[in-house]
């Protein structure tokens, strides 16, 4: 026959203590954590990732373009001018530049500024195909069929382009070599240079840079330079 002591003993060895089961619950809670982390960085790392071999992409047709050409894919009222397309707030979306290298002449450069539109097809007179770009599906990054450049948060791409006639070092985007995107793709430790093109985007949280001096190093910004 059982004491009641050593039934009492044998009771509690039987499950958890309170503050054992805390620890367990504790425990799991920080694996959750650290593996939650986990999947967040490689999910991220993979749209900057998708965003980059984009941004390539453009660069090839781009390269093409300029090889072909021998200058900037911009209207000629625009040869003295570095000009920003996708920028939410400016004048251009992505589409008209898109539009040139993809060879579409069914699109028209509209001014919105002027109101004024640009025969594109001047820029691209035997509708040359200079980028290879399929049309993404709602939400994916890529070429959408809006005619837009998309990065892989559902923002639009930002693709500065250097004027051609530069008879200066700098003048703020006029008439320049250096490549001014007014602040927009010119962090505290990344600037643009001679470049005659550069893209970029501003990640996952759509901010511009880390910190209040706005570094590229730690954001989540993807650039193309």
């Amino acid at each position: 026959m059982h004491s009641k002591s050593h039934l009492h003993t044998q009771n509690s060895r039987a499950g958890f203590t309170l503050v054992e089961l805390l620890v367990v619950i504790a425990i799991i809670a920080v694996l959750a954590a650290l593996t939650f982390s986990v999947v967040n960085r490689a999910i991220l790392k993979g749209k900057q990732t998708t965003c980059i071999n984009l941004m390539r992409n453009v660069e090839i047709g781009m390269e093409a373009y300029y090889m072909e050409q021998n200058r900037p894919p911009l209207p000629k009222h625009k040869d003295d001018k570095d000009t920003i397309f996708g920028d939410p707030g400016g004048l251009y979306s992505t589409a008209p530049l898109l539009a040139i290298l993809l060879g579409d002449d069914e699109l028209t450069w509209d001014e919105s500024d002027t109101g004024d539109t640009f025969d594109m097809s001047r820029l691209n007179p035997k509708r040359i195909q200079y980028l290879e770009l399929t049309i993404a599906n709602s939400g994916e990054a890529g070429l959408r069929k809006d005619g837009k450049l998309y990065d892989a948060w559902n923002r639009e791409m930002m693709i500065a382009v250097n004027s051609r006639v530069q008879t200066t070092d700098f003048n703020n985007g006029t008439a320049d070599t250096r490549l001014h995107t007014f602040g927009l793709a010119e962090w505290a430790d990344a600037k643009p240079g001679t470049q005659d093109y550069v893209m970029w985007t501003y990640g996952a949280d759509g901010e511009f840079g880390k910190g209040s001096d706005h570094r590229f190093a730690g954001s989540d910004d993807v650039k193309s330079f």
